[in-house]
């Protein structure tokens, strides 16, 4: 078969999207996404669900295809040994610990070295098996290469590579094709499950027709324009990692000039600005490099598809050509899809020193208090194109009217420790008592209803979020860990309970009960994040993981009914809704006056607030989604966690501007 003119791609590009090294001994999945073999055993030990040391379910990942077991030889289930090694993608460096294993021995259950391979079989065979194939009458006359043969050879790698074979029979080829099922299978296959169906291809007749509607030049072709978005995203965003750095020091050299004539108080500027400038750019950096990774991930598997699918349309058979084909578009739509869904846009940082009176009273005044460093971004579009229609449910806001939540009153609150308080958490307890998560000093507050500081409590981390789990406790997460820490709080004590761990790191969760809770976080993957049901006594009852730049700040809420869940996630400006026990995924809000959703809280009526850390307003949407109100009128800047009163009539609000003078804002709920 020919094909048009592509653009050459070298295999040695190929790189392992697990570990971004030159692929060692690569195994391919169903999904025909390639990795390092010590790579997928490394994955298959934390992610795979196995049985006495087969793992019978591996989600892919790139793509996250189940691949469920399936018959190799006499063998059942997913051995990464027994996985097809992926010929085409080893390269120089690699070949050396690319070894076949005898194809005849497997259904002996032996694994020995194969020395030589049956072009006529597709066989990898031993000294042994080999002299057998040679005195065999049946066999005699084949053709028998030596291993280093085929794979010094990348047409023969291309020719006789493993895994083109039955989805179900490895070691079988592939004869027809049910465009019903839109299933290719082998002869056993056909007979077991396809006999009835009414469009059934045979692939030595029919392939001509079957290919005609692939269109394998515009596959590489878009393909090639996603990585170039994508490594055009992680440029712009180390650019932008550097204008932060570099725009912090300019203003600390403009302050610097000042210094002659407001020795003393420039001093204390420049101290303020460096504090902000470092925790900004910190900030910053944090978030883009955790980006730049998930996306060179997603770079690396693209470009190997590329080559794959290249390499094949060079050297393959006809059938290979259909099959790459028909697995490179749903490659394409996962990879569109992630590209949607992460890289559509870029944040442009520009960082600021506003000054809010003249520079003759600031020997007058505490410049901490008129100086604020803030950074602000703007996100840049950079189109894609349209690959396959996207049947995601999603809900976008229109023009919403403004909220008639009015602000009652604002509450100065002492702070504990050296450093600035940052309230990451907020609970508001039936005795009518506050009880905060300070971050930066690692503490638990406890304030009576005058808010007048009663004690605290010194964690052994960072403390991200916490809820109430009855009337004298509280749980809280820890930034880093697997692990939710229990409080009891009685008589204006605190003390540690005990700790529930968990299946990744946590950062948001809420009560359903005393007994469960639920709980939510990054998973190992960059591209996913999590949350599960879990018993304190009997473990995890529920778990379901979601599409989503793998993000600690993933804020959790429950309705009225403890059905649903809702889960504010902080970097991808968005609101998702699931059933509690089932999983389903009920809508996805998002709108472009949400900016970095924080804390989420649901009220009586079961209508859902979002706080929007970056756009400075809490959203309100009703029970199924749908955009009510924007609530701007009292809000301070930088709004983080919300909680309403055991009567959800009320709410208080916590704030990350004011850090030198802590303050909490109370709310009358329209």
């Amino acid at each position: 078969m020919t094909t048009k003119n592509i653009d050459s791609l070298s295999v040695t590009d190929a790189v392992c999207p697990i570990c971004f090294q030159v692929f060692t001994s690569p195994r391919q999945l169903p999904c025909m996404h390639a990795f390092c073999e010590k790579c997928l055993q490394d994955y298959v030990a934390t992610h795979g669900k196995e049985n006495g040391g087969v793992a019978k379910e591996l989600v892919c990942p790139v793509c996250r295809t189940v691949t469920s077991q399936y018959r190799t030889g006499k063998h059942v289930g997913i051995r990464i040994s027994l996985l097809p090694r992926n010929a085409i993608l080893i390269t120089e460096e690699s070949k050396m610990n690319f070894g076949r294993i005898c194809d005849g021995c497997q259904y002996i259950d032996e694994s020995n070295v194969a020395e030589g391979f049956c072009i006529v079989c597709v066989e990898g065979l031993c000294s042994t098996c080999s002299m057998v194939h040679r005195k065999t009458k049946s066999t005699r006359d084949h053709k028998i290469i030596s291993v280093n043969e085929l794979t010094n050879t990348l047409e023969n790698r291309v020719r006789f590579s493993e895994g083109f074979g039955c989805p179900d029979h490895q070691e079988k080829h592939v004869e027809y094709y049910c465009q019903m099922h839109d299933a290719v299978c082998c002869a056993d296959c056909f007979l077991l499950n396809h006999t009835t169906c009414s469009d059934v291809k045979r692939f030595n007749a029919d392939l001509p027709n079957l290919m005609s509607e692939l269109r394998p030049e515009v596959i590489l072709g878009k393909m090639k324009k996603i990585e170039e978005h994508l490594r055009t995203f992680v440029k712009d965003n180390e650019s932008n990692i550097c204008e932060v750095e570099t725009k912090v020091n300019q203003l600390v050299a403009e302050i610097q000039k000042l210094r002659q004539m407001i020795n003393k108080k420039l001093d204390d500027l420049e101290t303020l600005v460096n504090s902000e400038g470092d925790r900004i750019y910190k900030q910053e950096m944090i978030k883009r490099q955790e980006e730049n990774r998930q996306c060179q991930s997603l770079i690396h598997a693209v470009r190997n598809s590329q080559i794959f699918l290249d390499t094949v349309l060079k050297y393959g058979t006809d059938t290979q050509i259909f099959l790459v084909c028909k697995r490179s578009m749903a490659q394409l739509k996962s990879y569109s899809d992630q590209v949607k869904e992460n890289y559509e846009e870029i944040e442009s940082i520009t960082v600021d020193l506003e000054v809010t009176k003249l520079v003759q009273d600031i020997l007058s005044l505490d410049l901490s208090s008129i100086a604020k460093l803030e950074s602000s971004a703007k996100r840049s579009s950079y189109p894609c194109f349209a690959i396959i229609d996207d049947n995601i449910h999603s809900i976008t806001s229109k023009s919403l009217r403004e909220s008639r939540a009015k602000l009652d009153k604002v509450v100065e609150i002492r702070s504990v420790g050296k450093n600035v308080s940052y309230y990451t958490g907020i609970v508001l307890l039936p005795s009518g008592n506050v009880l905060l998560a300070d971050y930066n000093n690692k503490t638990c507050c406890l304030y009576d209803s005058s808010y007048g500081l009663v004690s605290s409590y010194t964690l052994s981390a960072e403390p991200v979020d916490m809820c109430l789990v009855d009337h004298h406790e509280v749980a809280v997460t820890l930034y880093g860990s697997k692990c939710v820490q229990f409080l009891s709080i009685r008589h204006h004590t605190i003390k540690d309970t005990e700790m529930m761990t968990t299946r990744y790191q946590v950062g948001g969760l809420v009560a359903v009960s005393a007994e469960e809770l639920v709980v939510s976080g990054p998973t190992d993957n960059s591209m996913k994040c999590y949350w599960s049901l879990v018993n304190r006594r009997e473990g995890e009852k529920y778990y379901r993981e979601f599409v989503c730049p793998s993000t600690l700040f993933a804020s959790v809420a429950l309705n009225t009914a403890n059905t649903r869940i809702f889960i504010s996630i902080y970097y991808s400006n968005k609101v998702l809704c699931f059933g509690l026990t089932d999983g389903k995924q009920y809508y996805s809000y998002t709108s472009k006056d949400l900016k970095y959703p924080y804390g989420t809280a649901v009220d009586r009526e079961d209508n859902v607030y979002v706080v929007g850390n970056g756009s400075h307003n809490i959203h309100k949407l009703s029970a199924d989604g749908t955009p009510l109100q924007i609530v701007t009128s009292g809000v301070p800047q930088y709004p983080l966690k919300i909680s309403f009163d055991k009567s959800r009539e009320h709410f208080t609000l916590t704030t990350g501007s004011d850090l030198q003078n802590p303050k909490l804002y109370m709310f009358v709920h329209d």
